[in-house]
This record gives C-alpha cells, structure tokens and sequence, in this order.
C-alpha cells in the first residue's frame, strides 16, 4: 500500500511540475519508479543491413551498496553491473562489450563482486560459443583503486589521453572527536561486551594494538589487490605491482609504460578495436537504462549510478576532476576501502 501511494505521489509531483519554454507548457511524466532496464541505441550501425551490436556498460561514481533515497532512486554498482552483463548474455546480436569506467574506486566488496561477476560473465560466453566475448575497458577521467580493480578483469584496457590509472591499495579512516567531546565537557559512555568491541570508535583515540589490527586487515585486502593485478596483466608478476602500488594515481602514459594498461585512446577509438576484435565490419553501440533515462551519445551518462548528494558545505569532487564519491564522506561505519581518497 505504502509503495503504491509512493508512486501516486511521484505521478502527482510530476503532473503538477509545471514550466514554460519558449511559451509553451510541458509537462514530465517520467516514473522514477520504474525498475524496467532497457536497450539504447547510442550509435547507430553505419549500414540499415547490420545486426550485430557493441554493448557499453558504465561504471561510474563511488562504487558501493544501494543508494539514494525518496527523492533520488538509485542501483548499487554490483547489481547495476550484474543486470547488464545478463542482458549481454540474452542478446546474441551482442559481439563485444565495452566498459566505461569513471570511478575513484570505493568498496572493497562491492569492487571484489563487481571483478567476479565480470570474470564468471567472460566463463560463461565462453561456454556458448568458441570463445568470450570480447571485453574492453575505456577508462574516462579516472579509475583508481576499485576502478582499476574492476578494469583489469578486461581483455583489454586502454585510458583517454588525460585519465589517471591506478592508486592500487586500500585505505580506512577513522574519525576522531574525542577532543571535541572533551572541550564540549561532554561524556560518552560505553557498555560493551569485550576489548575491542568499539574498535575504531569516533569518541576516542585507537589504541597501538587497534591500529596494528586494522592494519592487518588492510595488508590482507591490499595483497589480495596486488594479486588480481598480476593475475590479469600477464606483463606484470607480484614484485613488480608491489612497486607500482603505493597508492599513487598514474598519467595514462605513465601506465601505459608501466605495462597498467594496453593502450592509450579515446572511446571512439576501443569500440573501434571491440568491433574488430569481434571480427565485424559494422556495428551498432547500444546501451542500457532504467525508467525514462534519456541518452543520446555514447557520452550519455547514467544518473542511476550516482550517489546521493551529500550535505551543504561538503564536497564530493576529486581534484582537478569532478567523480561522484559522496558515499565516502558516510562515517557512520568504519570500511576498509579500495579508494583513491586524497
């Protein structure tokens, strides 16, 4: 009943969202309810004859769990993902898939599940037929850490000219306020059923023993990270993206040389190389939305895969870029992170 009368307030809200353009009334009738994925054309094929199709899937923003809220619906990373890649599967018009990945990183399970689910999706085509289908990934602004996590579960990686790559390794912070608290002359009391039960607490300082706990976990995820990179970029053994994973971000060229990704181009450029890598001489570059999502270009992007808007006065661009990573600034529970956070 509950969500019914959601709905009916949304239609409403709309209907009465009134406005002028050039003088003329328009009305919005979009349902941002609507749960039904559906195929775009963002580029057409080049001969009315063609059938075959390029699929690009984004991965955008913080990746992590279901957002959103009332007024701004949105999917998680790892169902997003999962959806689209089981409409490549249905589709066998489909002869390649290109990822477009604009993302900081941000979970480490929801990276870890996204990297699965890419691989299991390469197994199982590779079942149907004489091999997978080819899967590329064209990384835009940046993917760093969890971005780059997901990436190299591609065939091939290649980075726009001014994408930075990389800042492979895994980070957790951990508010403290407990000086606030006591110039505040504020008290907070715990009751807890062991030692460490609070570990990380915002209301006091960690202990030595705490941090090197936690910083035992960190070294599991960060050599777990170290691991998929040198599985996938045959180039590269363990040793030497242990020397390349200080966290620091790359220039597309930088990675390029230090063997990170396959090449350096523009997105034209990997549907270019999916299509032929396929073996066709045409194709037509689909891709998929929600509801009434409009999109119009191959650079059309996906507002379902936002994050929320996070609170005045804070700020959820990345230097000199500008990546949705609100989630990051939720404090309400400690997480260990693959995320380029400087």
């Amino acid at each position: 009943m509950n969500t019914i009368l959601t709905r009916s307030a949304w239609m409403i809200c709309w209907l009465l969202a009134l406005g002028s353009l050039n003088g003329c009334v328009f009305v919005s009738l979009s349902d941002p309810f609507d749960t039904h994925m559906r195929e775009v054309v963002v580029e057409p094929a080049k001969k009315w004859s063609t059938t075959e199709k390029i699929a690009l899937i984004e991965v955008s923003g913080f990746i992590g769990e279901k957002t959103g809220g009332l007024f701004r619906p949105s999917r998680g990373t790892a169902e997003t993902l999962r959806d689209m890649l089981r409409a490549v599967e249905k589709d066998p018009k489909v002869v390649a898939v290109v990822l477009k990945i604009n993302s900081p990183g941000g979970g480490v399970t929801t990276s870890d599940i996204c990297y699965r689910e890419l691989k299991a999706f390469k197994k199982r085509t590779a079942e149907q037929g004489d091999s997978s289908l080819p899967v590329f990934a064209a990384i835009m602004d940046v993917a760093a850490s969890g971005g780059y996590y997901i990436a190299v579960g591609a065939d091939e990686l290649w980075a726009h000219p001014t994408s930075l790559v990389g800042s492979i390794g895994v980070i957790a912070t951990f508010p403290n306020i407990s000086g606030l608290i006591e110039l505040l002359g504020v008290g907070v009391q715990v009751v807890k059923s062991g030692e460490k039960k609070d570990m990380g607490s915002i209301w006091r300082t960690m202990t030595l023993e705490e941090a090197t706990l936690y910083q035992t976990m960190i070294n599991a995820m960060y050599d777990r990270f170290v691991g998929i990179v040198a599985e996938n970029r045959g180039a590269l053994d363990e040793t030497t993206v242990r020397k390349l994973a200080d966290g620091r971000v790359y220039t597309a060229g930088e990675a390029l040389g230090n063997g990170l990704i396959d090449h350096v181009g523009y997105l034209d450029d990997v549907i270019a190389a999916a299509q032929k890598k396929a073996g066709v001489d045409d194709a037509a570059v689909v891709t998929y939305g929600y509801g009434s999502q409009t999109k119009t270009n191959i650079y059309s992007h996906s507002p379902a895969l936002d994050s929320p808007p996070v609170s005045a006065g804070s700020t959820r661009d990345m230097p000199l870029i500008h990546v949705d990573a609100g989630e990051w600034l939720d404090t309400s529970r400690p997480r260990l992170l693959y995320l380029w956070r400087p």
